[in-house]
């Protein structure tokens, strides 16, 4: 069994992973209640919503509502690059049996892929249900056709554990989705 992401805090720091000032000043925070507008905006963005559930024309009101009733057991994190909110992170946790178990979701603004943010956002999110949610084993669904993402998560000590047949219907057909997880 993998340890703990090893994170070390670079996103707050305004440091890369090889200590050098980035090029960009990124941080991974927590998601507050005041970054549903920045939220809606990506949630209605066209390669963002491709990669997700979400559908067109999604109400702004639904996503106040969701980043407004997040779990107090989850974990929500957005990723802010020059006071910008560019991705965010939602983690959910399973209880009784499988409270040691969480799933989540991320994405990345449209034109802010590639960069990095999603790494940064993925290191954060797995460090902190590991080391502070006592999180053994997290767990995610992706798209077969989402192969940035797939590596991403692969990368990061996620495997493929089965293929999820017409998991979902975007844009007059069904896709399939793999079922991933990195166990702790």
């Amino acid at each position: 069994m993998a340890g703990c992401i090893d994170n070390q805090n670079a996103s707050e720091s305004g440091r890369n992973r090889s200590g050098k000032e980035s090029e960009m000043s990124l941080i991974v925070r927590a998601m507050a209640d005041s970054d549903w507008s920045s939220l809606a905006q990506i949630f209605e963005q066209p390669v963002f919503r491709w990669w997700t559930l979400r559908m067109p024309y999604q109400s702004v009101n639904d996503i106040k509502k969701l980043v407004e009733g997040r779990s107090a057991s989850g974990l929500s994190l957005v990723a802010e690059r020059d006071g910008i909110v560019v991705g965010c992170a939602m983690l959910y946790r399973f209880q009784g049996r499988r409270q040691h178990v969480a799933d989540f979701w991320m994405g990345v603004a449209d034109g802010d892929h590639r960069q990095g943010i999603g790494d940064e956002l993925l290191k954060e999110l797995s460090a902190t249900a590991c080391r502070w949610m006592n999180v053994k084993r997290l767990e995610l669904t992706v798209f077969v056709d989402n192969e940035p993402a797939i590596a991403l998560y692969k990368k990061n000590g996620f495997v493929i554990e089965g293929t999820h047949r017409k998991f979902a219907y975007r844009d007059g057909e069904y896709i399939d989705a793999f079922s991933m997880a990195a166990v702790y």
